[in-house]
């Protein structure tokens, strides 16, 4: 009897995990690949995958006034002027003075289509290293930490 038990519950979670699956790809959001990011809980995981499919969302929707909400202030935004330099924005006022179209191009569009997340202890990128975010202090939500522009 136990064994039986055993059984229809391994079927059980199989079916879930078949039918969550399903639904992940349904709905075109993320999965993980790993770079030594395994130390990193399910729920943080789990929370991470919500809020990249936000980014996403915020993108293709070009809310770039949403975008400035999801960043963590200070940030440096690399190669914004095509000169491999960083630019220091302290505040979303002076990001929401930047050209949408610099932060919202073509590659980072593109890129965010792989519906990859890579994690390590830097933190979770999405894209092609286009975006990078992590927990804020006290580790209770999630803030974008870094902008490549790559063109």
């Amino acid at each position: 009897m136990k064994r039986i038990i055993l059984y229809i519950t391994l079927l059980i979670i199989l079916l879930l995990n078949y039918n969550l699956s399903a639904i992940c790809l349904e709905k075109n959001v993320f999965s993980f690949s790993d770079g030594s990011g395994s130390y990193r809980d399910e729920t943080e995981r789990q929370n991470a995958l919500k809020y990249a499919t936000k980014i996403k969302e915020v993108i293709e929707a070009e809310n770039f006034e949403e975008f400035a909400n999801m960043i963590h202030y200070p940030i440096a935004i690399n190669d914004y002027y095509g000169e491999g330099k960083y630019v220091f924005i302290e505040n979303k006022e002076q990001f929401l003075k930047l050209d949408k179209k610099i932060i919202f191009n073509k590659h980072l569009k593109k890129s965010l289509k792989t519906n990859e997340i890579f994690v390590n202890w830097q933190g979770f990128m999405v894209g092609n290293g286009d975006i990078w975010f992590d927990t804020v202090y006290p580790h209770t939500y999630f803030k974008i930490k870094a902008i490549n522009i790559f063109n």
